[in-house]
């Protein structure tokens, strides 16, 4: 309600307006909240909230428990005064106690049940990992890359921005690729995916780092060409991107062709 998810994206106009309305007089704030939760949110650049789609479950969770809690309050606010009768508890008093035990006890038990679940389910996942080791290493260091990329976005660089948009396609797009070919059938074509990607990924990483485009885009100056090779990198970045969906694509008419 102070305005401090819009200074976060880089919206300091509407961060101030929201700030000093103390979030649009009770309806900005709430309305900003659910924009995020169904995913429309996007910063002052257009780019989307990083890892959405993996934190969705978890934001909406959470944002209903906040507002539960809330209703909550309001609704021991209008009945707590009526649980006490000359300083004594009333029978209502004693059932609401006897509520809450009750509650709290429910859930420690489901939560002791839920944890050792998990515990076993991410063994389980951990196991049957869809990416490869060698292509998810290759995955979390573009995803590095990429937030350093967004800083250089954040100060109006056009061509860090680019790279961000074709990262946020690229790293799920992988995902999804090796995702698809998992299985013992797809053995094969899952081998061959993993050498030719890991070749590719390990030659963007490169390209994206801290001894080539970076530089390039903080010192131009000191490369020759600087424009022509920081196109290069986007289009390489490009060409992945259109090679992984043609992949997924060949997948799926497989599949089709199967069933």
């Amino acid at each position: 309600m102070f305005g401090a998810d819009h200074f976060y994206l880089g919206r300091k106009r509407s961060g101030v307006l929201k700030l000093c309305t103390f979030g649009g007089f009770g309806l900005w704030w709430l309305f900003d909240m659910g924009l995020t939760l169904f995913g429309g949110q996007r910063d002052q650049w257009g780019l989307r909230l990083a890892g959405y789609d993996q934190h969705k479950k978890t934001a909406w969770i959470v944002a209903g428990a906040i507002l539960a809690a809330g209703m909550g309050l309001n609704i021991l606010e209008q009945i707590v005064p009526s649980t006490f009768e000359n300083g004594e508890p009333t029978p209502l008093a004693l059932m609401i106690v006897g509520g809450l035990a009750a509650a709290v006890a429910a859930s420690v038990s489901w939560l002791g049940r839920h944890r050792g679940a998990n515990a076993q389910s991410f063994e389980t996942a951990s196991k049957h990992k869809a990416v490869p080791p060698g292509i998810q290493t290759q995955l979390d260091k573009l995803a590095a890359l990429r937030q350093v990329y967004v800083l250089h976005a954040a100060v109006g660089n056009r061509s860090a921005g680019r790279v961000v948009e074709q990262l946020d396609l690229l790293i799920p797009n992988m995902n999804e690729l090796f995702r698809r070919l998992d299985g013992k059938k797809n053995k094969a074509t899952r081998g061959i995916a993993q050498r030719e990607y890991d070749d590719k990924l390990s030659k963007l990483g490169a390209a994206l780092d801290r001894d080539y485009l970076l530089d390039i885009l903080v010192n131009p100056h000191l490369w020759e060409d600087p424009e022509k090779r920081t196109i290069g990198v986007q289009e390489a970045l490009q060409t992945t991107n259109a090679q992984l969906l043609d992949s997924i694509r060949q997948i799926n008419t497989i599949k089709g062709l199967e069933f």
